[in-house]
């Protein structure tokens, strides 16, 4: 994995940053990543901050976003970044093949990660984010007329039968 990531960062020119999306047992370790880094040659951060909003926030900011967490490739859908999931949860194989545009829906592993990111990446990529807008437009669209029907079954107004 740290021979995979120093290739990304000397392709992209881009520092590494490795960061949890979750720490609860059996999610993202820590320690791995430190271990991670010290194998890596290239820039490389380890953010070990435990707040949703900073996860949020390192998402928001990144050029692309590498990961295995559903949540990750929630955030990295809805801030429209250049993607690409190590999908071996089946959650994340759910969330691409619903939300995901045709053009994105794929998965890697570690080692064909850049072979995927190289397809989003540079100033004339071959995939763009501009399906990526019309997907994430579209599901605040139907996220917006199931809200009512949902949030009522928080307060016990009212039951899906």
């Amino acid at each position: 994995m740290a021979g995979m990531l120093d290739d990304i960062a000397k392709n992209t020119n881009c520092a590494i940053v490795l960061f949890a999306s979750g720490t609860a047992k059996y999610h993202d370790n820590i320690n791995f990543y430190h271990k991670v880094a010290d194998k890596m040659t290239e820039s490389v951060f380890v953010n070990e901050e435990e707040h949703v909003w900073k996860a949020v926030a390192t998402i928001a900011g990144a050029e692309a976003v590498l990961g295995t967490s559903v949540h990750v490739q929630m955030i990295s859908f809805v801030y429209q970044k250049p993607r690409v999931s190590w999908c071996q949860l089946k959650e994340v194989r759910i969330f691409i093949s619903i939300w995901e545009p045709p053009n994105m829906r794929f998965c890697s592993d570690v080692e064909n990660t850049w072979k995927f990111l190289r397809r989003s990446w540079g100033e004339t990529p071959q995939l763009t984010q501009d399906d990526t807008v019309t997907y994430y437009n579209d599901a605040k669209v139907k996220y917006m007329e199931s809200f009512n029907e949902w949030s009522n079954l928080l307060d016990g107004s009212n039951t899906i039968e």
